[in-house]
């Protein structure tokens, strides 16, 4: 039963960190060697994963995989919606994806001043084909989800802060005129509602269009240029913003709704590699 106890473990961190079960079996060995470690296994566990995840993996993700990891935190205009991305080691990407966000983010903040364009799952450091559920793409470095940009009742706009603690799953419905994309009721998609989950979410904030917007035209205006193939977003949504782009597309009725994020993915430009 331990056995099958420690391979659960070990996939589970795998899954959602992709170096975590590689870290905890290096901790099980550990106490294995220092018995008087077995006491202390998680916070062996927590040292290792953290030392490996500062030290070891961003160096190691540039030299393997040529990803390097977005802000986290600071005084850019890009960051992490949460910490949690960065600690799980979900925030990495190609270096061009990052010139491009960076670009977005700095071009919203000049439109409108002291505004924080928040990231949200990316890719993980290593290895493309790599999955990171519950995503269906996101496993190569060349792809980003962006949160929306949220406004209070009064309808000013809340910096660094979404709607949803995690930044996913706060739906922007579609409004009258707007026309939502019809999908077939089937067992097989990641196209959830999430209804259980709402009660977490903060009911007054609501999307902050003009901003959100500016992003979003920042990269179908720049498209070609930077190699953007493909901008993910609900057809409302598309409608809203009165965008036209053939670079803004409906993600198909089996991956996840892009009414609460939008998703963009790049061609890597060879010379850049």
């Amino acid at each position: 039963m331990r056995i099958i106890t420690r391979i659960l473990v070990f996939l589970f961190l795998t899954a959602l960190t992709q170096i975590g079960g590689v870290v905890f079996l290096a901790s099980e060995f550990l106490a294995l060697r220092i018995p008087t470690l077995r006491k202390f296994s998680i916070v062996v566990f927590l040292l290792l994963y953290t030392l490996t995840s500062l030290l070891v993996v961003p160096p190691l993700a540039a030299k393997v995989s040529n990803r390097v990891p977005l802000p986290c935190n600071g005084h850019s205009n890009l960051q992490s919606q949460s910490f949690l991305y960065c600690a799980l080691n979900r925030h990495y990407v190609h270096p061009q994806l990052l010139e491009i966000a960076t670009a977005m983010a700095n071009a919203v903040a000049t439109s409108f001043p002291e505004t924080k364009s928040l990231t949200l799952d990316a890719n993980f450091p290593f290895l493309d084909g790599f999955p990171m559920l519950p995503h269906i793409s996101h496993d190569d470095g060349k792809k980003l989800d962006i949160a929306f940009k949220y406004k209070d009742h009064n309808g000013k706009y809340v910096r660094g802060k979404t709607a949803s603690p995690i930044g996913y799953w706060h739906f922007s419905r579609a409004r009258k005129g707007e026309v939502f994309a019809q999908c077939p009721s089937q067992w097989l998609t990641l196209r959830w509602d999430m209804r259980w989950f709402q009660v977490f979410n903060d009911a007054e904030l609501r999307l902050e269009p003009k901003r959100t917007a500016t992003a979003i035209k920042f990269l179908t205006k720049n498209s070609q240029r930077f190699g953007i193939e493909r901008i993910l977003l609900e057809p409302h949504l598309k409608q809203r913003f009165w965008s036209k782009s053939d670079r803004i597309r409906f993600q198909g009725c089996r991956a996840a709704r892009h009414d609460d994020h939008f998703h963009f993915q790049i061609k890597v430009d060879q010379s850049k590699r």
